[in-house]
């Protein structure tokens, strides 16, 4: 009986030790598999997808963090093939054997498209190229970030000071949201013949095609006039205050690949204008300061929607449609001197397609295409219709003639292909670009007429100066004119007659063909040739060659001595040619009376012979505005932007 015990108990003690044997071999067999994700520079690439497969049965797929570190915890030993894929770069693989804990690091390779528009010109020593978490350290804010690009780029921070493209299209100033944003150039190629302004103060912004989950923001921003300072020349502090909102959202439809994104912003301004004028009272006609507080509300709203799609064949193609609407009124009373009834209202609408289609053709070429269509409407009409008069050092009253009615209808088309090719040392560009705009322009501006005070000398009963008499102001001189005194009246009386609408087209050209050669990783050499035609002119092509350095004297510090030089032409603006259009002597005329006989009424009739009529001729010489630039300079990046 013993016996069969111990019998039973050594049989049951090994069928324990072999339990637990296999319970020991099946956790020597889990494996945990973690590294970190990153691209040629040895950036991290947060976001990236990666997924576990055996053949093509998909295991699991985790993402990488904000530090490009990603982790499988528990797979079981065996080989795997582990897959990575990643906005803006190609698609990589690695097969693994697990029989325990291994760390596998993956280098991605950027594609080709950012490696053209992004990497080259950061390795050419032509931009400060912001990605990773340098682009993760700037402001999410839009308007924060734009000042922030404004200070990087060293421009000025006036409206016009800084060039963005985003996408190759160029903005106002606009920035997308910094979600959706996969690089950033600033002062990409100073001398670039692809551009027509210089490369000082541009930025270019890359964005991606498509999000790996759903993101979405809410902006608010509010302030008022308990932050101001009162004005000096106003008895209290004005009213003011601003309210701004905006949201963005990202919509992937096929992770990293496809996505949906939208914006929408409301900006909401209470401004106001300060009146500080000398006027006359209108029962005795004696001088009174006159003072105001008029409040000059804005509103604008904009919104946008975009689609991106990612191909496998090596094409991106985006389309978005862009809306703009703004409101304002009371506007036109900034110079202290205008009364309440020289304001005026102004609105803008406008609707803007744009599509772009990106080509990889094998490693070495790249192809870029773009085409945008644009409507606006703008119209600005003044509150008071009446005759203006200008009293200087006083006041300004009656309707704003210089905006009495103003509307403009606007059709833009432009399309744009350049080529890059990839040729040993060489990165060679070339393309052109056309563009057309059709303007439809109704100008009313002083149909009603401007009366011009000026200073006068003390006159007689007779109306002729005193013999020894002195110079009077010309709120005296206009007080005079009031009262019928004999002599005195206006310095000029201007007004324009004719017809008020004006059709204009006009077409610009652009060819350029660049090399960039890089020497070494230390020496790029930039020589290109653009060509700039526009209608309306002389029909002359103008000819712009450019040639630039980039040498980093130091190997290990990462600072860039540039020297270049270029021919940059503007293009001139279609009022010009408006102007001469409208102001022909028959279209249109400007007529001028000085010292008029009839204030303050204005007659329907006037007599020719002592009109002087101006005219606005535009010379048959007439060539674009060019800009000789030379330049040398030293560049040290800041430590923060190199870390």
């Amino acid at each position: 009986m013993t016996q069969d015990l111990n019998r039973k108990l050594l049989v049951s003690f090994l069928f324990l030790l072999a339990a637990i044997g296999q319970i020991a071999a099946q956790t020597v067999d889990t494996a945990r598999l973690e590294g970190i994700v990153l691209d040629e520079n040895n950036a991290a690439v947060p976001g990236a997808i990666l997924t576990i497969k055996r053949g093509e049965e998909t295991l699991f797929t985790t993402t990488s963090g904000a530090t490009g570190r990603y982790v499988f915890p528990a797979l079981q030993g065996g080989i795997y093939r582990l897959v990575v894929t990643a906005s803006g770069f190609a698609e990589a693989s690695e097969t693994v054997e697990l029989t325990r804990d291994t760390r596998l690091d993956l280098k991605l390779r950027i594609t080709f498209t950012e490696r053209v528009d992004v990497e080259a010109k950061g390795e050419n020593l032509t931009a400060i190229l912001l990605t990773g978490n340098r682009l993760k350290a700037l402001p999410a804010d839009p308007r924060l970030l734009l000042q922030r690009l404004q200070r990087l780029a060293g421009a000025s921070g006036a409206p016009d000071s800084l060039s963005v493209y985003v996408d190759g299209f160029r903005e106002d100033g606009k920035l997308p949201p910094k979600e959706v944003i996969s690089a950033i150039l600033i002062n990409a190629d100073p001398f670039s013949a692809q551009f027509p302004e210089p490369g000082k103060s541009r930025v270019e912004i890359i964005t991606k095609p498509a999000t790996e989950r759903v993101r979405g923001e809410i902006n608010y921003y509010f302030s008022d006039e308990g932050f101001n300072a009162r004005n000096a020349f106003a008895s209290t502090r004005a009213p003011f205050q601003i309210r701004n909102y905006s949201g963005a959202v990202s919509i992937p439809l096929i992770p990293a690949k496809w996505g949906l994104f939208g914006e929408f912003s409301r900006n909401e301004t209470d401004d106001n204008a300060v009146i500080n004028a000398q006027v006359l009272n209108a029962a005795t006609l004696m001088p009174e300061p006159y003072r105001s507080t008029v409040i000059a509300p804005i509103a604008g709203t904009s919104a946008s929607i975009r689609s991106s799609r990612l191909f496998r064949t090596g094409h991106t193609f985006d389309v978005r449609y862009l809306f703009s609407k703004e409101t304002a009124v009371n506007q036109g009373l900034q110079g202290g001197f205008d009364l309440p009834e020289r304001s005026y209202r102004r609105s803008w609408l406008g609707n803007t397609i744009r599509a772009s289609l990106i080509s990889t053709f094998g490693e070495k070429m790249l192809n870029e295409a773009r085409v945008s269509w644009g409507r606006g409407h703008s119209s600005i009409s003044a509150d008071g219709t009446g005759y203006a008069v200008i009293v200087p050092g006083a006041f300004n009253a009656g309707g704003n003639q210089d905006t009495l009615f103003l509307e403009d209808a606007t059709w833009n088309f432009g399309i744009e292909n350049n080529v890059t090719r990839v040729s040993g040392r060489h990165i060679l560009k070339a393309g052109g670009s056309f563009a057309a705009v059709s303007i439809e322009n109704t100008d009313r501006s002083n149909f009603g007429g401007t009366f011009t005070f000026g200073t006068d000398f003390e006159r007689g009963p007779t109306g002729f100066p005193l013999p020894n008499g002195s110079y009077i102001w010309a709120l005296d001189s206009y007080r005079y004119s009031v009262q019928r005194r004999p002599g005195y009246r206006p310095e000029q009386f201007v007004i324009n007659q004719g017809d008020p609408f004006i059709r204009l087209k006009q077409a610009n050209v652009g060819l350029f063909a660049q090399d960039d050669l890089k020497i070494s990783d230390r020496l790029t050499l930039t020589f290109g040739l653009r060509g700039e035609y526009q209608t309306n002119l002389n029909g002359k092509v103008d000819a712009a060659p450019r040639i630039g350095v980039a040498f980093r004297p130091f190997r290990d510090i990462p600072g860039v001595l540039r020297i270049g030089a270029g021919v940059f032409y503007s293009r001139v603006d279609p009022g010009i040619t408006i102007d001469e259009l409208r102001f022909d002597g028959v279209r249109q005329e400007e007529l001028v009376i000085i010292r008029p006989p009839f204030f303050p009424v204005v007659p329907p009739e006037f007599n020719r012979a002592t009109v002087q009529s101006t005219l606005r001729p535009k010379s048959p010489d007439l060539r674009s505005p060019a800009i000789y630039i030379t330049k040398a300079s030293y560049e040290q990046p800041w430590r923060g932007l190199t870390a």
